[in-house]
């Protein structure tokens, strides 16, 4: 849309009227005009319409969230034209619409979603349609599911009865029965009716009386003759009750005693008769029924009879110090009362006169006995001995555990960590229990444990059992070991690069995206084609020397302590490398006066270049091949930059103008004019002059020629004839371009 020319003026409007005169620039040294021909072509503009639901992105990047036609955007140079294209954008944004529903279903039942899913419990569903607008349409659906009302009903009959359910059925046999009603709300009521048969209660009543006595039944008769007899009664249920009564007539009783009666001793039978011989003595009595009952005493002579005793021990054998042990004496002909005193390495216990006695203070070979003082008047020997239980006691030991483990904290999670353990007093086979923060670990009852599902902190400890008789403690409690653990990791990598599609000699930069590292140090080794190229602790790897499909990827390795795999390696990346162009400059340094025109001369390999380029001093184009330049410094340098349309690569190449700040004149100091085209004509050389005066004199001071123009030389002519061979003498006069007068003078040879 606008275009600044050669003369420094800005147009931004077609035209050709515009010339500009380059002093000196044409290859005779004259003047050069240039006249400008511009087309000036303006940007193209054009409305990008949208319809989109809730928001939109543009291509400006920006998230719009309301209709709106005011943004633009700009393609600098997107035109077909080369011109920059301007798109507006026209955006209607229309929202998502929200509904709520409130439904209700009786248990049991299905309700249909909007989107027609079936579902049958209560809860809050959210649906998303698409309304007519293409957006999302929301409802949200409040379902509640009313519960069946369940009633429960206790009933009962009497067997052989039947009862009548609600909805008029007859039933005769015990059971659960369930019927359905309808509720207020419409949903079903669930009636539950336990029906129960009560059967005719039978018992039985066992009676006796005595020969001349009569029973009362149970239905207020009167029986005395023995027998089964039946009554059907009502209970309090309002059901038969059946009776069986068995009635049993008492006869005469008789029993029998067996006594002793020594050396004609008195002997008191059971009605209170004394008697001193032996025999059979029937006594009659009333017993407590209140029927007769005759008793017998058969006594016999007991003389010389012998008392003894004998004791045991429980439990036998051997105990532990402290165990109670009980011993008990049993005797023969002790008599009705007996005495005992129990002895302990034949010394009395004070206070043991019974038969039994026990003990929980026994050591060990400890004599356990017991004497019997008998009171049985027939017994020969009043006082017995009995025998000897040398008693074993044992020591009890204390067992006592501990655990170990070879792992070194802090471990890694994880892994199998090894407790063992070390038992005193466990005895033969101990039994064990491994316990986490005081939970028993199943199936853990080894002295050994290995486990790999602990967790920083946990605390491993471990019960012992003894099997040992005489232990002092039932459980040896170890010590605790407090597990520190790290979290293993396993690392992963993958890179990006910020190009994959370069020109020669671009650098590239890769990123390394490295996960689960650890907090150690970690290295990144960057290879090219499986050859390592870089090592160091940075993420990032640059890098411009790539040759074309060469391949990157880069390896991670972590010092953690707890890594799974140490060394994971990447994705690889190609690279593909388009060549740059070739620029050749020509001549990479010039020498030119002040008011010279020079043409910059330049080649490249490109067959359609882009050519940009960059000077500190004056330059006829800057995107042309060849361009024009008249410096005005005593250095000048010129940059060019070329690209390559097809790939973007380019490449730059410079020279350097050094100026002559005061132009310099040059006459020949000798010249042939013989026809032979070769210095036939003296000329004045020189640039940046803008008036000359030349005088030739031959050597007697005549003026053979002059002239006030560069273009015009001496022919070597003088008045229509040849100037004879000699020396002549030149007289110089010549403004310069900033009107600076100078004055030069010499000889010249004419030569034939």
């Amino acid at each position: 849309s606008a275009y600044t020319w050669i003369d420094g003026v800005t147009y931004t409007n077609s035209t050709n009227v515009p010339t500009f005169t380059i002093i000196g620039g044409s290859s005779q040294g004259i003047d050069s005009i240039v006249s400008l021909d511009l087309t000036i072509i303006n940007p193209i503009s054009s409305i990008d319409t949208h319809t989109a639901c809730q928001s939109y992105t543009w291509i400006d990047g920006i998230t719009y969230l309301a209709s709106t036609s005011l943004p633009t955007f700009v393609f600098s140079n997107g035109a077909a034209n080369g011109c920059d294209s301007i798109v507006t954008l026209n955006l209607t944004i229309n929202n998502s619409i929200n509904s709520n529903v409130n439904a209700q279903i009786c248990q049991g039942q299905s309700y249909i979603l909007p989107d027609g899913t079936n579902v049958n419990t209560g809860g809050i569903y959210s649906v998303t349609l698409i309304n007519s607008l293409g957006c999302d349409s929301i409802i949200s659906t409040n379902l509640n599911v009313l519960p069946s009302q369940t009633i429960n009903l206790n009933a009962q009959i009497c067997a052989g009865q039947s009862y009548t359910l609600p909805n008029g059925t007859a039933v005769s046999t015990a059971g659960l029965y369930i019927d359905t009603l309808s509720s207020l709300s419409g949903c079903d009521s669930i009636l539950n009716i336990n029906l129960q048969v009560i059967q005719a209660v039978n018992s039985t009543v066992n009676a006796q009386i005595c020969g001349n006595q009569t029973y009362v039944m149970p239905d207020g008769s009167l029986g005395s003759i023995a027998g089964t007899y039946n009554f059907t009664l009502i209970s309090s249920t309002g059901c038969d009750s059946i009776v069986q009564l068995n009635l049993n007539v008492l006869n005469l009783s008789y029993d029998t005693i067996n006594a002793l009666v020594c050396n004609t001793q008195p002997y008191i039978l059971p009605n209170g008769t004394i008697v001193n011989t032996p025999g059979v003595y029937d006594v009659a009595f009333t017993s407590q029924l209140g029927c007769d009952s005759i008793v017998t005493t058969v006594l016999t002579d007991g003389a010389n009879l012998i008392a003894a005793v004998q004791i045991a021990s429980s439990p036998a054998g051997q105990i532990c110090f402290g165990d109670p042990v009980t011993f008990t004496a049993g005797s023969i002909n002790g008599g009705s009362s007996p005495l005992y005193q129990w002895y302990i390495n034949g010394i009395p216990v004070s206070g043991q006169t019974l038969n039994e006695f026990t003990s929980n203070s026994l050591n060990d070979s400890d004599q356990v006995s017991v004497q019997l003082i008998s009171n049985e008047p027939c017994v020969s020997n009043t006082t017995a001995i009995s025998n000897i239980i040398l008693q074993e006691v044992t020591t009890p030991l204390t067992a006592a555990v501990s655990i170990f483990t070879s792992q070194q904290f802090p471990a890694c999670s994880g892994n199998p960590i090894t407790f063992t353990s070390f038992i005193t007093n466990g005895g033969i086979n101990p039994s064990y229990q491994w316990f986490v923060n005081g939970v028993a670990i199943n199936g853990a009852n080894n002295d050994t444990l290995v486990i790999d599902s602990l967790d920083n902190d946990d605390i491993i400890t471990l019960n012992a059992y003894s099997d040992l008789n005489c232990i002092t403690n039932s459980v040896a409690y170890s010590n605790n070991i407090i597990v520190t653990l790290i979290q293993s990791i396993s690392p992963t990598i993958y890179i990006t690069s910020n190009d994959t599609i370069i020109c020669e000699q671009q650098l590239v930069s890769f990123t390394a995206h490295a996960t689960n590292t650890g907090a150690s140090s970690v290295l990144y080794y960057w290879y090219i084609n499986n050859n390592l190229i870089s090592v160091g602790p940075d993420t990032i790897f640059n890098y411009n020397s790539f040759s074309n499909q060469d391949s990157v990827n880069c390896q991670v390795v972590s010092s953690y302590i707890c890594v799974n795999t140490p060394n994971v390696v990447s994705n690889a990346i190609a690279v593909t490398v388009n060549p740059n162009p070739v620029i050749d400059m020509i001549n990479y340094q010039y020498n030119i006066n002040i008011c010279d025109t020079l043409h910059l001369i330049t080649s490249t390999n490109i067959s359609e270049p882009i050519f940009n380029w960059h000077a500190n001093a004056y330059l006829s184009c800057n995107n042309c091949i060849d361009p024009f330049t008249s410096a005005t410094q005593d250095t000048s340098w010129y940059f060019v930059t070329v690209t390559d349309p097809q790939n973007g690569c380019f490449n730059e190449d410079s020279t350097v103008v050094y100026l002559n700040i005061e132009p310099e004149v040059f006459i020949p100091s000798a010249f042939s004019p013989n026809g032979d085209e070769n210095n036939d004509v003296l000329y004045i050389r020189g640039n940046c002059i803008k008036d000359v005066a030349l005088k030739i004199y031959d050597r007697w001071g005549e003026l053979v020629f002059k002239t006030h123009s560069m273009s015009f030389g001496w022919d070597g002519k003088f008045e229509g004839g040849e100037a004879a061979a000699d020396v002549y003498v030149y007289i110089l006069d010549y403004v310069l371009y900033n009107d600076k007068i100078k004055h030069a003078k010499g000889n010249i040879t004419l030569i034939r």
